[in-house]
């Protein structure tokens, strides 16, 4: 896909909504709606196979006509962590973190990952009800689902982050928690593109 501008962090900011609306689309649907959005803002979105012993989830290159190219590997399977991954990658061109080539491996500790860690949790659940839900302290399936249709997203968002934050074990509800299959995403080889 061509993308005719360079990179726009305005215009991204505007897509947030309809980036986290694709959270409730079919997977097939996904890949070619996201690389559609991030065209527009100056921005070359790729899905990438992973390769075996890379413990990266997502990278982000500045290209020498001013875009950027963000390559998100499948990794793992789970969609909370695809649009944690996602959102973080988001938050640090958002955040003007890029230099020449960003990555992200994985355990890695900076402000910058920090920030890109807030920006994700916090686009994805509003803070302040995240908080008042947790204090509360009651994770029944029940109430998980309708905080989440308050909010807007999908139950293995909030499930995915109730874990992350051991509140939930990560075998809790874990038949709510959907899973992206490789051929669903169709991850593709950088030189086809």
């Amino acid at each position: 896909q061509q993308i005719g501008q360079e990179l726009d962090t305005d215009e991204l900011k505007k897509k947030l909504p309809l980036l986290k609306e694709l959270m409730f689309e079919d997977v097939a649907r996904i890949q070619p709606r996201l690389k559609a959005y991030f065209a527009e803002c100056g921005i070359k979105f790729l899905l990438a196979k992973h390769f075996r012993g890379a413990p990266i989830q997502g990278v982000i290159k500045k290209n020498s006509d001013g875009t950027l190219s963000l390559i998100m590997t499948i990794r793992r399977k789970f969609a909370d962590v695809f649009w944690f991954t996602l959102f973080h990658e988001v938050g640090h061109i958002i955040n003007g973190d890029i230099e020449d080539k960003l990555i992200d491996y994985e355990f890695t500790e900076s402000e910058a990952e920090d920030k890109a860690n807030e920006f994700a949790a916090n686009t994805l659940i509003d803070s302040e009800k995240y908080e008042q839900f947790v204090k509360r302290g009651d994770y029944s399936l029940r109430c998980i689902k309708q905080f989440c249709a308050e909010q807007n997203i999908p139950p293995y968002i909030l499930i995915g982050r109730l874990q992350k934050d051991r509140l939930l074990k990560y075998h809790e509800y874990s038949t709510e928690k959907v899973r992206y299959e490789l051929d669903e995403l169709k991850a593709l080889d950088q030189s086809n593109d």
